[in-house]
């Protein structure tokens, strides 16, 4: 049986790979086996790693719900549907609102 320490470096890109990926897309292998096993991890691991596009930055920026406050976001979509709870009309009114 091997142990970690045994294993070839090759070997190790192509199992962290298999093991932490959905296996191994073209280059893939060379670039673990270049920068090393344990920095890959670091690098998955590490959100700050991954750029965020910025059209999805701007898309994201532009929704209005995300800079509401808790009470604008109770006055928006919480309070119809309260006070609407006895009156079947007005809570249709209020779901199609929302």
């Amino acid at each position: 049986m091997l142990k970690v320490g045994d294993m070839p470096q090759e070997k190790r890109a192509l199992h962290a790979l298999n093991r932490l990926a959905f296996g191994p897309r073209p280059g893939d292998l060379e670039c673990v086996s270049q920068i090393g096993v344990d920095h890959y991890i670091r690098e998955q691991l590490d959100q700050q790693s991954i750029p965020e596009p910025p059209e999805l930055v701007r898309r994201v920026a532009a929704l209005r719900l995300l800079h509401m406050t808790p009470v604008e976001l109770f006055e928006t979509f919480q309070l119809p549907v309260q006070q609407a709870r006895g009156d079947k009309d007005a809570q249709r009114q209020a779901c199609q609102r929302r």
